[in-house]
């Protein structure tokens, strides 16, 4: 497979073939939710069809043959999902858009031909544009997200309640922490951070930091923070169905400790499910009232930008 280059064609067959439509059938399932990770392509899967979490990097026919070798099914294998979806993209069986890029920026620059042109995207972005939906709540929501591989599921969501949203990848250097507690600080006014992540001692880690070594920084700089686990939680795995994993005494993400015995990662629930049981927390701490008056008051606020512009636009 590392020979392949650009686009190129792929003829699957026997259990490559059955796995692949196993893929297709979950990446229609879950359009509305592009782009996932492979991570959340493979929980979906285990889900969905039943796969094996070491199907991520070899086939099931591998997987039974190196287990009775008593060898390890390591991430690092090129077979399995991993192949399914390089030569499935490459071979145009499953859409780029559907898998989220883990590595690399890409910035492209933006051109305008002409005065009316720039004049004419400033109009048409004011549909885009937000007040502040929280105003006069009195303290600000935010979400917390432990893995960045999460927060395109997440950003349309926080945008409709104007939520700050928060990654926690590289959370446990200290530099970190003190610019994360310098925007608490900044914020003005109490901060609720609903923390979202996985069920395992990491995550458990990810959940005392934020709530004790952060908070000292935030309590010197003169801030105010209280955060609230939302997900996963041990009774979200049963009620959920959720896949789940005994911690192990090994002194891994995954081992014994913080009072964790049944591991499960925040991919392993149906997106949808994610999302509604963060807005119904989201929508359990809002004044809805309050939030609807500031839906009308943005609404009039973007008609009359538009009114104001338009015949300035007109002139060019």
């Amino acid at each position: 497979m590392s020979n392949v280059k650009g686009f190129a064609p792929w003829s699957p067959s026997g259990e490559y073939k059955e796995l692949l439509e196993d893929v297709l059938d979950t990446v229609e399932h879950l359009r509305d939710y592009w782009p996932l990770t492979q991570r959340t392509w493979l929980y979906r899967l285990m889900g969905r069809h039943k796969w094996q979490k070491e199907w991520e990097a070899y086939a099931p026919s591998t997987v039974a043959k190196r287990l009775a070798q008593g060898k390890k099914c390591d991430k690092t294998s090129g077979g399995g999902l991993n192949k399914i979806l390089n030569l499935g993209r490459r071979a145009g069986y499953i859409p780029w858009e559907a898998v989220a890029l883990s590595r690399g920026t890409d910035i492209q620059p933006v051109h305008y031909d002409s005065a009316y042109d720039m004049a004419q995207w400033a109009v048409k972005s004011i549909q885009h544009r937000r007040t502040d939906r929280q105003g006069g709540q009195g303290r600000i929501l935010g979400l917390w997200i432990e893995t960045d591989g999460m927060v395109s599921l997440f950003q349309d969501l926080a945008s409709k309640y104007s939520m700050p949203l928060t990654s926690g990848s590289g959370f446990d250097t200290t530099g970190t922490k003190h610019r994360f507690a310098e925007s608490i600080a900044d914020a003005g006014m109490p901060v609720h951070m609903l923390h979202i992540g996985d069920r395992d001692p990491s995550g458990e880690q990810i959940h005392l930091s934020l709530d004790e070594d952060v908070q000292a920084f935030i309590d010197e700089l003169g801030g105010e923070m209280t955060v609230e686990r939302i997900a996963i939680t041990e009774d979200q795995i049963d009620e959920y169905g959720l896949h789940w994993e005994p911690a192990k005494d090994d002194g891994s993400n995954h081992g014994i400790g913080l009072n964790v015995k049944r591991c499960a990662q925040a991919e392993a629930m149906e997106p949808e499910d994610l999302l509604a049981v963060v807005e119904a927390v989201i929508r359990g701490h809002l004044d809805v009232d309050l939030y609807r008056e500031q839906l009308v008051a943005e609404n009039a606020m973007q008609k009359a930008a538009k009114a104001a512009l338009e015949p300035a636009l007109e002139e060019l």
